[in-house]
């Protein structure tokens, strides 16, 4: 009984732990948003932003293995992928890339407020993933933090008071295709070859990640963005945050903790995106945004609330 009880409680604590990294790595996601307007007032376009965070976060993640193997840092704990499972890796990081490259369409067609909505629908279909995965229904809690989530998601956007907002099917078809990406993010990060290092396994999905977002742009758009000072200077900061620091923290703790939880906690880049535009853009934030940023949060929280409640009835 008492090994029953220990396993059980390792298993919370390493969820806990993987919940933790999840959060931090989707606060990082909710970092990009803000730093991408401060990037365009500097005079960049969408696609220099986002070749420039894809190109240096690659760079980055893969100077950080090189300066492990010549000082010998490396955890020997790790596997050391096959061909076969580096070309996997660089298949599942194609939709890191595509994520971005599907929502920079949409937001050329729709209001942000909507397009972030659409995007934000990865949250019950990463549900909808786990059931299938594992054939077993979701929890009430999880249902219930689903629910709420979806309606916080609608008030922290924007979107009630965005006026004449033409749904132009065009766009809402890029959002959704944004919002199977992003949870397909989710799910490839918590499944794929993960016995391989985390600075690894982001390094080759980082490959694909570029691979990918240079095919979906016109080849001027590289040549220009490497002459460009200003998109170096972005380039390096967006790619920190976006490239290396979430996808690493997304890799170590999505394994622990599953796709429906992952995509619950996940739900916290919109608030980070909230409070980060207030403070740093200085953009007017509404009271019924508030209210739907302390929704999401009250969703992320519920499934540990009733763990918690779960353990002291025991």
């Amino acid at each position: 009984m008492s090994t029953h009880t220990s396993l059980s409680s390792s298993v919370n604590v390493n969820k806990f732990k993987g919940s933790l990294f999840v959060l931090a790595g989707a606060s990082s996601y909710g970092l990009l948003s803000p730093m991408a307007k401060l990037a365009y007032k500097a005079g960049l376009s969408a696609s220099v932003v986002s070749i420039g965070q894809v190109l240096f976060g690659t760079l980055m993640v893969g100077l950080i293995l090189v300066i492990q193997y010549f000082t010998g840092t490396e955890n020997d704990k790790y596997i050391d992928p096959t061909r076969r499972q580096k070309l996997l890796l660089m298949g599942a990081g194609t939709f890191l890339g595509l994520t971005t490259v599907f929502i920079y369409k949409a937001l050329e067609f729709l209001p942000a407020s909507i397009g972030i909505v659409l995007l934000f629908q990865f949250t019950w279909m990463g549900v909808v993933v786990e059931v299938i995965q594992s054939r077993k229904r979701p929890s009430n809690e999880k249902l219930v933090s689903l629910l709420i989530l979806l309606i916080g998601t609608w008030f922290a956007s924007g979107a009630l008071e965005t006026k004449d907002a033409h749904l132009n099917m065009v766009g809402v078809i890029w959002a959704l295709l944004s919002a199977v990406s992003y949870t397909m993010v989710i799910y490839v990060s918590g499944n794929t070859v993960n016995e391989a290092a985390p600075f690894k396994r982001t390094f080759y999905m980082s490959v694909g990640a570029l691979i990918i977002t240079l095919l979906c742009f016109h080849p001027g758009t590289f040549i220009s963005s490497i002459t460009n000072w200003e998109m170096i200077k972005w380039g390096l900061l967006l790619g920190f945050v976006g490239a290396v620091l979430a996808p690493i923290l997304l890799n170590i703790g999505l394994p622990a903790v599953g796709v429906a939880l992952g995509t619950i906690i996940s739900a916290a880049e919109l608030p980070v995106v909230v409070i980060v535009s207030v403070f740093i853009l200085s953009e007017h934030v509404s009271l019924l945004q508030w209210i739907g940023v302390g929704s999401i949060l009250l969703a992320i929280a519920l499934p540990y609330m009733a763990i918690s409640k779960h353990h002291r009835m025991k």
